[in-house]
């Protein structure tokens, strides 16, 4: 793939040798003769590139480097033969000298480098040895940067590491949040642009403006310099039925591709018979789509009716016209790996089952649903993966040998969940968010690429109520403790989004006495909280703190000693607030240890889950939760069937969500909220 580093090792290798070494593009050739030069009876004649590099290089056993020979014209083909061929090469004649002079290249070194392998000519790779270079997992990119990049930007902008730096204790975190958050590449060309970019704005608008020093580069700084990039091609805003994502090989740019494929059954009036023209024609295609892909949903039809029965196709009622539509019309697309893809749209539209919004596939389909492999999966998995999927479907067969998944590197098989379907079927290590970044699933048959894709509506509805016992539970028990003579301090901190962040409801106006409740804001947000809960100016406590000023352990020991100075009874304090608010800040609950009259500290993280995933549309709801399970034991806490701990702070546990349905961050949340919102009921109901 490009960026890689393909050009730089070839370099690399001549330098270590100790050779000269001359490096010539071929993808801007447009004529033989760049090659072979010009007949010396021209005028403006001159020798070929090759020619040119050998008196450029002053040796005949130097190394040519040829650039973009997948991007190799026709004409060239027989001349590269020529020089590759070691039978041959020691005869080579450039047109300048005629025929009268034969030029040995066979001491010379040859270097091809390609985006992809796909479409340089099978004759040229026959000639060569062939070594992959494939793009680069986070962690290879980190060591990369840290290494190379910022030392490269450095020296060349004469930026001195006491000028700008990025947070020594969060380094690699930054970078690694510049590189999923900014860059969408298999190399390192686009990251070393982004870094450039910071050190630069940094160094005009602070250093050279304001003449400010040792300027700490946080995450608040990458926001506030850099751009949200244009992300590329995205996964759909919700699940849909009849619409798959297929992946393909863009050949000219030797990156993949994602093609959306959206299935629709036409309704036409008329009387219900039988179509006499046979059922083929049932099915339309548009797209821009060639003779290869058109016969691979030909296939595909047949193969989904084939198995009908097991993907939930009712055969008689299999009548209305389908039309297939490959989005991206201005685009050519051919090839046979978009089968199952196509078969899947096709078994959903006539089926009526919703497909997975995170799921692409890539495998050829035969009439009788078998999946077989292809190639290009590489570059389909880094494509996949930028367009926000979390589950991609492969042939089986694609698991192993020469170019397959077997053949990657360690650091990028991390980064992958491999499976095959009998054990993402069965009992198998969950997906980890944090090192994840890919579902790898595969297949050899339709009818298991549809159980990985399709969505079970029952199954789903059947989540929301899940709580509801507990809830009844946690009311009886906060019946419990509104009778109790014990109180707690709860601490709300609301990272500078106002009121929107709150859904207190009745909470409002049901607040205990002998519970308080302390809001921590940015002096902008209070009038707008009260503005919506002007209740709350009786129950609550009101402290505006600036986030990047003093820490939140400093704040709360301020309101341990207000609040615990005339205590009779021993309480304990509540803190929710964002997750990585409370890691940055370095508050821990063992840095609160209990006395007579504390109990301790809760740490609730609002906007995170045990599954190491931010989760921040829902988090008004969580807010509530929180606000009512704060008032039990920290024991009955515990048992909260959605909780459960990361780092000492309680956060959102989604494991209770079925794995190919939470791997959807938008989807997780979707079903969370649901279930919550079954349990506040619950509680308040009860109440």
């Amino acid at each position: 793939p490009p960026g890689v580093g393909k050009t730089s090792l070839a370099i690399s290798i001549a330098k270590n040798l100790g050779i000269s070494y001359h490096k010539i593009s071929l993808g801007g050739m447009r004529d033989e003769a760049d090659l072979r030069g010009y007949g010396f009876t021209y005028e403006g004649s001159k020798p070929g590139a090759i020619v040119q590099g050998l008196i450029k290089m002053g040796v005949m056993n130097g190394m040519i480097i040829m650039d973009e020979a997948d991007k190799t014209e026709k004409f060239a083909i027989s001349t590269l033969l020529e020089i590759l061929d070691p039978e041959q090469n020691h005869l080579f004649h450039d047109k300048y000298t005629m025929t009268t002079v034969d030029i040995d290249l066979s001491n010379c070194h040859f270097i091809l480098t390609a985006n992809t392998i796909e479409t340089v000519p099978p004759t040229v790779v026959n000639r060569c040895e062939v070594v992959f270079l494939d793009h680069y997992s986070v962690e290879e990119k980190i060591a990369i940067a840290l290494q190379h990049l910022i030392q490269r930007v450095r020296q060349r902008y004469q930026i001195s590491e006491k000028d700008i730096f990025f947070d020594p204790d969060h380094e690699v975190d930054l970078l690694r949040y510049l590189i999923k958050s900014y860059t969408y590449e298999p190399g390192v060309r686009e990251l070393e642009r982004i870094i450039r970019t910071l050190f630069m704005r940094i160094l005009r608008k602070e250093i050279l403006a304001k003449q400010e020093h040792d300027v700490r580069i946080t995450r608040g700084k990458v926001k506030q310099y850099l751009e949200t990039p244009l992300r590329p091609r995205q996964i759909n805003e919700e699940d849909r039925v009849g619409e798959m994502l297929a992946l393909g090989v863009n050949v000219e740019l030797g990156v993949g591709s994602i093609i959306p494929i959206q299935a629709t059954p036409i309704q036409i009036g008329g009387d219900s018979e039988r179509r006499q023209e046979g059922y083929l024609s049932m099915v339309h295609a548009t797209g821009n789509i060639q003779k290869i892909m058109d016969e691979s949903r030909k296939v595909a039809t047949t193969g989904i009716l084939h198995c009908a029965s097991a993907l939930g196709v009712d055969l008689d009622q299999v009548e209305k016209p389908v039309h297939i539509h490959f989005m991206g019309s201005s685009t050519q697309k051919d090839g046979p790996s978009a089968g199952g893809a196509i078969a899947l749209a096709l078994a959903s539209a006539l089926s009526g089952r919703t497909i997975r919004r995170d799921v692409a596939m890539t495998g050829e389909i035969d009439t009788q649903g078998r999946i077989m492999a292809v190639g290009g999966l590489e570059v389909k998995l880094e494509t996949s993966s930028d367009a926000g999927c979390k589950t991609m479907i492969i042939p089986r067969e694609n698991l192993a040998g020469d170019g397959e998944i077997e053949r990657l590197p360690d650091p990028l098989k991390r980064e992958l969940q491999i499976l095959n379907y009998e054990e993402w079927k069965g009992d198998h290590e969950p997906f980890d968010h944090k090192h994840h970044a890919l579902q790898l699933v595969a297949v050899d048959h339709i009818v298991q690429a549809a159980d990985i894709a399709f969505i079970d509506e029952e199954e789903l509805n059947s989540l929301e109520k899940r709580f509801i016992p507990h809830g009844r539970s946690v009311a009886e028990e906060l019946k419990k403790v509104s009778k109790d003579s014990k109180s707690c301090v709860s601490l709300l901190f609301l990272f500078a989004k106002g009121p929107e962040e709150l859904e207190l409801g009745d909470l409002e106006d049901e607040f205990r006495e002998d519970c308080k409740r302390v809001f921590l804001l940015r002096p902008e947000v209070k009038e707008d909280i009260l503005a919506k809960y002007p209740a709350l100016e009786k129950h609550s406590y009101f402290r505006t703190v600036d986030p990047s000023g003093k820490r939140l352990a400093d704040i709360i020991q301020e309101m341990q000693k207000l609040f615990l100075k005339d205590s009779t009874v021993p309480r304990h304090f509540s803190v929710m607030a964002p997750f990585f608010f409370l890691k940055r800040d370095g508050i821990r609950t063992r840095d609160f240890p209990p006395t007579p009259s504390f109990e301790g500290i809760r740490l609730f993280a609002n906007n995170y889950t045990v599954q190491h995933v931010k989760i921040k549309t829902w988090k008004p709801v969580l807010n509530r939760v929180y606000c009512h399970l704060a008032q039990l034991e920290s024991a009955q806490i515990d048992a909260c069937p959605f909780l459960g701990k990361v780092d000492g702070i309680y956060a959102v546990d989604l494991s209770f969500i079925p794995e190919k349905y939470r791997l959807d961050v938008r989807r997780a949340e979707e079903i969370l909220n649901g279930c919550l919102r079954q349990w506040l009921m619950a509680v308040e109901k009860s109440l």
